[in-house]
């Protein structure tokens, strides 16, 4: 009997091994729709972990809808896969990271936060999977007397970054930045000096087509990378308004879409026309300078 017993419970064991490892694979192969624009998450850094709580209910990690499964089961694998230990993330360089006379040393204008670096992707060939985003992920904390952080030689681009800082009213604010940023050369045994614009821009993108009306638009960090806004670990909230030119039509807030667009709808009702129409947005930031577009766009 206890044979019996000691061998299901083996036969039960592989079977969950086996599902994991399946999990794992099915994951690895959503992620392939992400792997262009982010690099797997280090969930030990708050940064990430705020990305991460994004996933569940992110449109762009939204799977092909398949027979009997809703989206959030489908992101269930990608979750697991994000957060196993075997998958690969940039390696971590911090205060603690050794600097040799082999190595060249990088600075950024980030008091608290991560500068993620990573050499230039090859374009994937027809039908292989695009490839994972390593490079490094240089973290800095508050009050850090050694700002340098140690790199190999080479030319790296800058793929992600986030900021945190605090305000004593309204408390902490993070921008997290996405995409194909600025080139940085780094040489052994130099230090090589990162400046990031680190204002958030905002542009206006209303829109009238038939009876709908979206009040879109998106948040831009350095060399136009696609940006989030938060305020104590959620997303900043836009708010708008419609004014045809005599009143409000209607308000509403936005959701979000990929890194940093956001928009609301109006729908029309039947026969409803509308003269000179503005969006008015409401944007509440606290902690980074806010510019580009105005905040009333004309609807075109």
């Amino acid at each position: 009997m206890k044979r019996n017993v000691l061998a299901v419970l083996a036969l039960l064991g592989a079977a969950e091994t086996a599902r994991a490892q399946a999990d794992l694979e099915a994951g690895k192969k959503a992620f392939n729709r992400c792997a262009s624009c982010h690099p797997a998450p280090d969930l030990r850094l708050r940064w990430d972990q705020l990305w991460y709580a994004l996933v569940p209910g992110s449109v762009c990690a939204a799977p092909a809808p398949g027979p009997g499964v809703s989206p959030l089961d489908d992101r269930r694998p990608l979750l697991a896969y994000l957060a196993a230990e075997s998958t690969p993330r940039p390696a971590r360089v911090d205060a603690e990271s050794p600097i040799t006379p082999d190595l060249g040393t990088v600075t950024a204008n980030i008091e608290e936060g991560y500068l993620h670096l990573a050499p230039k992707q090859e374009k994937p060939k027809k039908n292989q999977p695009t490839e994972l985003l390593t490079g490094y992920r240089l973290v800095w904390k508050k009050d850090e007397k050694e700002r340098r952080r140690p790199l190999p030689e080479g030319v790296y681009f800058v793929r992600r970054y986030a900021v945190s800082r605090e305000d004593a009213k309204t408390g902490e604010w993070t921008i997290l930045a996405t995409g194909e940023g600025r080139s940085v050369s780094v040489k052994a045994g130099e230090e090589t000096k990162v400046t990031l614009d680190l204002d958030v821009t905002f542009e206006s993108r209303p829109s009238l087509k038939g009876t709908k009306i979206t009040v879109g638009g998106l948040f831009k960090g350095d060399r136009d990378m696609g940006l989030s806004v938060f305020r104590n670990g959620r997303r900043l909230e836009v708010g708008w308004k419609v004014f045809d030119g005599k009143q409000d039509l209607a308000a509403g807030g936005c959701a979000y879409g990929a890194e940093g667009v956001f928009s609301g709808v109006l729908d029309l009702q039947a026969g409803q026309r509308i003269g000179a129409a503005v969006a008015k947005y409401h944007i509440d930031l606290v902690a980074f300078r806010l510019k580009g577009n105005s905040r009333e766009t004309p609807i075109r």
